[in-house]
């Protein structure tokens, strides 16, 4: 059995999703939710290493984490 929906309040980030019926198109919408050390625990934290990050690393990680970053297709990684 899957795993209950997670909550918006509770989202790193959320999909929203339209249908365009008269463009026969569907539109996905994405906007931020929580930062990732708001959602872990702090057992999840020190497991992962994210809770020994400094401030300016934890500030990498949530924007690469972050759903507005434009990605071109064929950009390789930064």
């Amino acid at each position: 059995m899957p795993p209950p929906p997670v909550k918006e309040d509770e989202a790193l980030f959320i999909v929203r999703v339209a249908f365009l019926r008269e463009e026969k198109l569907i539109q996905l919408t994405f906007e931020k939710g929580k930062l990732i050390e708001q959602l872990m625990t702090p057992n999840d934290l020190k497991d992962t290493g994210v809770g020994g990050l400094t401030d300016p690393q934890r500030a990498k990680l949530n924007a690469w984490l972050d759903p507005d970053k434009v990605v071109a297709p064929g950009d390789p990684p930064h």
